[in-house]
């Protein structure tokens, strides 16, 4: 049975949540994995789960309030108007991983809806590479509709496409 477990900067659940991401993209380096990680437990809203199969960590979540000064909101965001709907008030969904043996078994959609139900923001934003189609559809199938369809980052060859979905005035 999966069970979904909150990390924090302090938790020895984020070197569990490491080693997942490592699983997945064992040709990113671990160094920035972990820098991106910890960064990330100190923003407004932070929320992250390590999903444990017979203890041993299989999945991972985490996002944070996107907001200026927060990296990512402060790369894309100049390409929408600065009062675009979808900016404010809203949680990014920045990292939803699960190890290839165990992908198909609804461990990535028990991680996006605890990260969904769990922060106070009444908008998210998502983002994955425009060949990610398993990632789009399940995201779509979601409710996540489509803000950009081929975001180009500086110094990066992938492309990605950047959804949004409306969650309502409270989800807590």
């Amino acid at each position: 049975m999966i069970e979904l477990y909150p990390y924090n900067l302090r938790s020895p659940l984020l070197t569990d949540a490491l080693r997942v991401y490592a699983r997945v993209w064992p040709d990113r380096d671990p160094d920035i994995a972990r820098e991106t990680f910890t960064r990330y437990t100190g923003y407004e809203d932070f929320h992250g789960f390590v999903a444990m199969l017979d203890n041993e960590p299989v999945g991972v979540g985490y996002g944070a309030k996107s907001y200026p000064g927060v990296p990512w909101h402060d790369l894309v965001a100049p390409v929408f108007d600065i009062d675009h709907p979808a900016f404010q008030n809203a949680f990014r969904i920045v990292e939803l991983a699960v190890v290839a043996e165990c992908q198909g078994n609804g461990i990535g959609g028990q991680l996006h809806d605890r990260l969904l139900t769990t922060q106070p923001c009444p908008r998210a934003l998502i983002s994955t590479s425009v060949t990610n189609e398993r990632a789009r559809s399940i995201y779509e199938q979601r409710g996540w509709r489509y803000l950009h369809t081929e975001f180009e980052a500086p110094d990066d060859p992938h492309r990605y496409v950047i959804m949004g979905k409306e969650l309502g005035p409270s989800v807590e």
